[in-house]
């Protein structure tokens, strides 16, 4: 909850509050699940079965494994090496096109009871995943990258022989 609330994911408002009609409530509940590693985790969510996404794009692709294994291969041909990472808390990084509101719960502490607008895109949502590739695509644009013709979420940027960024 912390992390959410650090990362602004809500408009906080009096418990009187009235949204406008363009917003749906939708109820959120957690989930929880324990790694292979035994760690626990919750996360959460939106129950969006109950939110209309019509209007909104929820298309969102993911690199092809053919792809993966491919770039893993010249890599090593080229001595390259391979750097991966994970980006904490992904989906809440990108605004939510969806209008949705919620009713605190006794999770929210202090705010319990009050209305919070959802801005963020939380996971549950039916655009989440397209939201944060159209941000993680934005900002690759934005440093240089450009996606590839064979699989689109493929991306690359072509180094000039004096960038020494690209080494």
């Amino acid at each position: 909850m912390a992390a959410l609330v650090t990362h602004g994911c809500f408009d906080f408002e009096f418990p009187d509050f009235k949204p406008s009609g363009e917003y749906q409530y939708c109820r959120l509940h957690f989930v929880y699940e324990v790694k292979t590693d035994l760690r626990q985790k919750a996360r959460l969510v939106c129950d969006d079965s109950r939110v209309d996404p019509r209007g909104l794009s929820t298309r969102a692709t993911v690199v092809k494994g053919v792809s993966v294994r491919l770039l893993d291969l010249i890599a090593d041909v080229q001595g390259l090496e391979v750097v991966c990472c994970d980006i904490a808390n992904a989906f809440i990084q990108a605004e939510t096109n969806e209008k949705i509101y919620t009713r605190d719960g006794s999770k929210f502490g202090d705010r319990a009871g009050s209305i919070a607008i959802i801005v963020k895109a939380l996971y549950g949502f039916t655009t989440s995943a397209e939201r944060f590739h159209t941000l993680l695509s934005d900002f690759l644009r934005s440093v240089g990258f450009r996606p590839s013709r064979f699989d689109r979420d493929v991306w690359m940027r072509l180094c000039e022989e004096n960038d020494h960024s690209c080494r």
